[in-house]
C-alpha cells in the first residue's frame, strides 16, 4: 500500500467529513491537489507553510484514490504526485497534526 501525503486545508477537510470528498483550493486554481512523497513532505511543509503554527497531514493510500494521480515536475524540477480531482476520504488512512518545533521548523517523522 504505497502512501502519498497531503497538507490539508482544515476547512476543506472538515467539509469532507460530511460530504465524503475532500476539495482543496488548488483544485480550482491549478486543476489538481498537491501531494508529496514521504521524502518530500518535510521540505514541502517548511517551504510552503512557514506561517502556519501547525499542519494537518493526510496519509493517502495511493491505490485507493479514485481519481487520476500523475507524477509531474514542480518549479524546482522535482517530481510530485498530483491528484486530478476531488479526494475520496476512504483513501485517507490516517491524519496527523504536526506543530512547529522550538527552532521554528516542522520536523516530520512518519
Amino acid at each position: 500500500m504505497p502512501l502519498i501525503y497531503h497538507i490539508a486545508d482544515s476547512n476543506g477537510w472538515e467539509r469532507a467529513q460530511t460530504n465524503g470528498r475532500y476539495v482543496h483550493p488548488s483544485l480550482s486554481s491549478e486543476g489538481f491537489i498537491h501531494t508529496s512523497t514521504k521524502e518530500q513532505l518535510e521540505n514541502t511543509a517548511n517551504r510552503y507553510f512557514k506561517l502556519d503554527p501547525e499542519i494537518t497531514v493526510l496519509y493517502i493510500e495511493e491505490d485507493s484514490v479514485d481519481e487520476a494521480i500523475k507524477l509531474e515536475p514542480a518549479t524546482n524540477g522535482e517530481m510530485f504526485p498530483h491528484i486530478y480531482g476531488t479526494l475520496n476520504i476512504e483513501a485517507v488512512v490516517q491524519t496527523r497534526v504536526f506543530k512547529r518545533d522550538a527552532d521554528g521548523t516542522f520536523h516530520i517523522e512518519l
